[in-house]
């Protein structure tokens, strides 16, 4: 019979239904009735890991699904009534021994199983975080699969030891650290005095696209040019994407992550993350204290005009390398994180926040060191800001 693709049915407790799809056969689609708080599992026969990619269509309320090699119009598998049920998803095992959602290569949410709309087909592949079962009480899109953190089973396998398209070294840091020059009087925040703080083992892309996993451990990864995907895992992770539009995850760990140039999307994941950020990119620290610093002078961050570009973000310093300016309102430090209505911000003499709506001056605090002037903005006492003294406020 060729190929044989194994689709498991399974619920928080057991395999209710098993099914076997035979890719190389046409017109043979296997049909599955779907299921309400399920997970999909999908395996190889041959070794039980899963396909590294596919193709899906949705068609009405049924869900079809083509195996690498096959057509997506005459698919493999055809799950019917998916759209009719919920708490559902597709999985596959990878060679680290996690578990993995299916979700969309191009990281567009329109592509996503449950975001199709009737008629559209969307390629997927591993991605997203990592679970230890493949039963369905685990896990469900994550943030980071929403930003489209592509894995693959090839990259997967780096946890035993690949680099999934860069390569492993103990070679010297890239960085060179200088002492920091002055600007404008002031001594700027630059990203290699972080970066000299990590060590952990290397790995480095090329000129292309690479996609670099790192280890539940300390790592250092760099995709230089190319739009690269680099995950860190465990660990405090540096993450460095260098030129073009990479996507970053720091996942567990207190992580250093620097998009670089191009418009790219970072994610922080657990842990307390320091983040290297510039107008084109895309952030969510995640869970943690986490702080965005604006790379660049003469820049202004007006965080009314973020449109979800921002989130879960705890402190912005907007030092850089000289005079820059952030704008904040009542409704902003809202938007900007759901869990905490204060917000933090950190510069120097030469740079100014402008704080939009009704303001008021609560006291001093200083905290480790730093001296903040505290505002309640909006006169409700639900969205503060503290800023650094020695800042223009306005």
């Amino acid at each position: 019979m060729g190929r044989e693709v194994i689709i498991q049915i399974n619920t928080p407790e057991k395999t209710i239904e098993t099914h076997t799809a035979y890719p190389a056969l046409t017109g043979k689609a296997v049909h599955i009735k779907a299921h309400s708080n399920v997970k999909y599992l999908i395996a190889e026969k041959t070794n039980g890991y899963a396909p590294e990619n596919m193709a899906v269509k949705r068609v009405g309320k049924d869900l079809h699904i083509a195996f690498e090699g096959s057509d997506i119009d005459d698919p493999d598998v055809i799950i019917e009534g998916y759209y009719d049920e919920s708490e559902e998803s597709i999985v596959g095992k990878a060679e680290n021994g996690f578990y993995y959602e299916y979700i969309p290569e191009s990281a567009d949410l329109s592509d996503t199983l449950s975001g199709l709309e009737n008629g559209v087909s969307a390629g997927q592949a591993l991605g997203g975080e990592g679970f230890s079962t493949p039963f369905a009480q685990e896990g469900g899109i994550t943030t980071i699969s929403m930003l489209g953190t592509l894995l693959g089973v090839g990259a997967l396998a780096a946890l035993a030891g690949g680099g999934g398209g860069g390569s492993t070294s103990e070679a010297p840091d890239p960085y060179t650290p200088e002492s920091p020059q002055p600007s404008s009087g002031d001594t700027p925040v630059r990203r290699e005095d972080f970066a000299k703080e990590y060590d952990g083992a290397i790995q480095e892309g090329g000129s292309g696209i690479d996609t670099l996993l790192g280890s539940n451990g300390d790592d250092r990864l760099y995709g230089y040019g190319g739009a690269d995907i680099l995950t860190g895992l465990g660990g405090d992770d540096l993450l460095d994407g260098g030129d073009g539009d990479d996507t970053l995850s720091g996942d567990a760990g207190a992580d250093l992550l620097i998009g670089g140039s191009g418009a790219d999307i970072i994610y922080g994941g657990d842990g307390d993350d320091i983040i290297f950020y510039d107008l084109l990119d895309s952030v969510d620290g995640g869970a943690g204290f986490d702080t965005l610093y604006l790379e660049g002078e003469d820049i202004t961050l007006n965080l009314a005009d973020n449109d979800f570009k921002i989130g879960n973000i705890e402190q912005i310093d907007i030092t850089g390398s000289g005079d820059n300016t952030l704008i904040v309102s009542y409704e902003d430090i809202l938007a900007l994180n759901n869990e905490n209505d204060t917000l933090f911000v950190t510069g120097n003499s030469g740079d100014t926040v402008h704080l939009y709506g009704e303001e008021t001056f609560t006291g001093s605090v200083t905290v480790d060191g730093v001296t903040y002037d505290t505002y309640d903005l909006g006169g409700t006492a639900e969205a503060d800001i503290w800023v650094q003294q020695g800042m223009t406020v306005i």
